[in-house]
């Protein structure tokens, strides 16, 4: 069953696109930004501001299988800034109409909570945090669920999130294993765009450095060829 993705062009974002993506036939056409409805929709989150990170999944493997287009908030994500946790909110809602205007009865958002601690796969004090992204995945759906009726739309919507308790080192080894490029993704913050190799030296590339190390992969294992 086809989804949409909700995506920043970061790690989880392009696993999550790739996990949907590989199911296609290896000759399915180049989809256009326009498609309305088909395959796997990779919903670019408005709050990407990572330099070349949408560029980044429009110039990516993904886009041979998915649709990209550019997300759109419901609600402006200014306007939720001074509220920590709302934007989310904000975003699933969007993704959601988004979702249901394409005809399609499933939001993937990988919501990715392991943080930093690369060799941690479920740190006690993010256990709050995963049954907030939970209750809040559930309640958005219900809520789009109740204007999506029969017939114009059979089924309910469901909210995924299927990386939500990994850590970083786990996500790294799930990508190994499903051979996904994550050359086509893009974690570093220090400026550089798309067609730059990341930095190596920013927090973030440092971050999936180390998970990587306690992984027991090399940038070379996941299709980086060169990172600063």
């Amino acid at each position: 069953m086809s989804a949409l993705i909700i995506t920043d062009g970061g790690i989880a974002g392009f696993l999550a696109c790739w996990s949907e993506g590989v199911a296609r036939p290896s000759d399915t056409p180049r989809l256009r930004d326009n498609a309305e409805v088909g395959g796997p929709v990779a919903w670019i989150d408005p709050r990407a501001t990572a330099p070349g990170s949408a560029a980044a999944l429009r110039a990516s493997a993904v886009c041979q299988m998915v649709a990209v287009v550019q997300g759109r908030p419901a609600i402006s994500i200014e306007a939720t800034a001074a509220l920590p946790g709302f934007g989310d909110s904000a975003v699933l809602l969007a993704a959601g109409i988004e979702a249901i205007r394409r005809g399609l009865n499933r939001v993937v958002w990988p919501v990715h909570i392991g943080g930093p601690s690369a060799a941690s796969n479920l740190p006690v004090a993010n256990l709050d945090a995963i049954a907030d992204v939970f209750d809040r995945a559930l309640l958005a759906a219900r809520l789009l669920s109740v204007d999506a009726r029969p017939p114009a739309h059979p089924a309910e919507l469901r909210i995924e999130t299927p990386f939500v308790d990994l850590g970083d080192a786990s996500l790294l080894d799930l990508a190994a294993d499903m051979d996904a490029p994550l050359k086509d993704a893009w974690w570093c913050r220090a400026g550089t765009d798309a067609l730059e190799a990341p930095c190596g030296q920013c927090a973030s590339c440092k971050r999936w450095a180390e998970a990587a190390t306690a992984a027991g992969l090399s940038w070379e294992d996941l299709g980086v060829a060169r990172v600063g």
